[in-house]
């Protein structure tokens, strides 16, 4: 199984609200028992496009809520297709705490006591 994603930020990480947008495409090797006493193997694909916005509380945590639009190929063992929507809610917190990829500065003085 393999997976290629991206994110973009429509805006700044700097701002304490921070909208982004994602893409991805994965692929696997499944295996089928629909004929009993065989197996079939074959791969899938699927696609997702979503997005979300990213509340930054402090410097190192932030909530994220995200949706997604999950499509598959079309199912070769006969069951039941993936495809739809997807949302997720987070709590994510930045181990590292003066990154320059990660939260923005926004909050070092306060998180500093000046």
């Amino acid at each position: 199984m393999g997976t290629v994603g991206v994110k973009h930020r429509l805006i700044s990480a700097d701002e304490p609200v921070s909208p982004f947008v994602t893409g991805s495409i994965s692929w696997r090797d499944r295996s089928s028992f629909s004929n009993p006493g065989s197996e079939d193997t074959f791969s899938e694909t699927l696609f997702s496009v979503g997005g979300g916005v990213e509340f930054a509380m402090r410097r190192d945590f932030a909530f994220v809520f995200e949706g997604a639009y999950v499509e598959a190929d079309d199912s070769k063992d006969g069951s039941e297709d993936l495809d739809g929507f997807v949302g997720s809610v987070a709590l994510r917190y930045y181990f590292l705490r003066d990154p320059s990829w990660s939260r923005p500065n926004r909050f070092r003085k306060r998180d500093q006591g000046n």
